[in-house]
């Protein structure tokens, strides 16, 4: 079953831990621990929103969202990082992702991202029929 988040982060502390804030708020979320995972979960669903570790082994952060992006052009990314990795985020955000949340998570930024994305998605249907 498709959920409105995914959150794909290779520390399953975070998955969890956001998965459990985000579901008690009321959102449905699937969680993942590797950008390969990731793409692959893209395929299967249309997410409205992708909080996006930047620095994970394999494949990257950024190499993620370039690969999800070919999947789904217009999908809601936001990176997350506990590093100072400007010259990546940098990248990610020419290749179009809307921001950067620095771990510690700000939940109240993180809750305003997403609350963000669900009005647009409502506005998108509600223009579309």
């Amino acid at each position: 079953m498709c959920q409105e988040i995914l959150i794909v982060d290779d520390d399953r502390g975070v998955t969890g831990t956001l998965g459990d804030i985000l579901t008690d708020l009321g959102y449905k979320v699937t969680a993942v621990n590797d950008g390969f995972e990731a793409v692959e979960a893209v395929r299967r669903c249309s997410f409205k929103a992708v909080l996006l570790d930047v620095m994970m082994p394999g494949m990257n952060g950024i190499e993620t969202y370039k690969e999800i992006k070919k999947i789904r052009p217009g999908i809601s990314v936001m990176f997350m990082t506990a590093y100072s990795v400007e010259d990546l985020i940098a990248e990610g955000l020419r290749e179009g992702a809307l921001g950067v949340l620095y771990k510690p998570l700000d939940v109240r930024k993180l809750i305003r991202f997403i609350e963000r994305i669900r009005r647009e998605s409502h506005r998108e249907v509600n223009r579309n029929g």
